[in-house]
């Protein structure tokens, strides 16, 4: 294991929410496995797949043959880490999701630390806080190439939850999984009618810490009349040093497996 995948597995170890074991103790719950001959999870800003890893981890074989996981992210440069660490049934998209059809735009990346900052806005770079703590982090955990730059732009290409799902003839999804910081708004714009084809949604909200309370709202109303708020907590990692905020989210429907069967209009 090489330094920044030792700091990642230790990032997530030591301060990141088990959200893996919240979303399969809801899945079960609700016994979601009884009534689907195909899971359907939909990874959104996968990075290494550690998310879907994790929640592989915890299902029996049987179950996990029923399962496809789609891995969605706008940076390719993991896919030979896909092939030697992900041993379940899985397809990677290389795209950024937002809120517009299918198009080209820049996506930001965290040139020390992919998985912190990196979006279709750059958010946290325009964060003070952020960028003059991570600087000096970045400084003392590498310092050979400390002086790389911190930011780097990329073309990728976006596309919406509701066009990637018809495109791909997803007919449904049973747990849907975002985590892009700070595009999650947008995502949840980009649904359209397709939240109506979704079970569980978990979903990190990030912003700047005058702006959060916004975007959760946001949320919260476009989400309320199909879903019911089940799990909430903040990570506090993100606001070490920064002026950011973020959150974990997850809702499940209220009516519970969505047996919807034909593509909304």
């Amino acid at each position: 294991m090489n330094n920044l995948n030792f700091i990642y597995y230790l990032y997530n170890l030591l301060f990141m929410n088990n959200i893996e074991k919240e979303v399969y103790d809801i899945f079960n719950k609700k016994k979601y496995i009884k009534f689907r001959k195909k899971i359907n999870i939909v990874d959104v800003g996968c990075y290494k797949g550690q998310f879907s890893l994790s929640l592989s981890k915890k299902f029996d074989k049987k179950s996990l043959n029923k399962m496809k996981f789609y891995l969605i992210d706008p940076n390719n440069k993991h896919k030979n880490y896909y092939k030697k660490n992900l041993n379940f049934n899985y397809q990677f998209f290389n795209y950024a999701i937002d809120d517009k059809p299918e198009s080209k735009k820049i996506f930001y990346i965290n040139n020390f630390y992919e998985a912190s900052g990196s979006s279709l806005k750059g958010d946290s770079f325009k964060d003070n806080k952020y960028m003059k703590s991570r600087t000096i982090i970045k400084r003392f955990l590498n310092p050979i190439n400390w002086s790389s730059k911190m930011v780097i732009k990329k073309n990728v290409s976006t596309i919406n939850i509701y066009d990637f799902c018809k495109k791909n003839n997803l007919d449904y999804i049973d747990i849907l999984k975002i985590d892009t910081e700070g595009t999650e708004v947008d995502i949840i714009k980009g649904l359209k009618k397709y939240n109506k084809k979704i079970s569980i949604i978990c979903i990190e909200i990030q912003g700047n810490k005058n702006k959060i309370m916004k975007k959760i709202d946001f949320v919260n109303k476009a989400l309320k009349k199909d879903f019911k708020l089940v799990y909430k907590k903040r990570i506090w990692i993100a606001s070490f040093l920064t002026d950011i905020q973020s959150y974990d989210f997850i809702y499940s429907r209220v009516l519970g497996v969505c047996f919807l069967k034909d593509f909304p209009a």
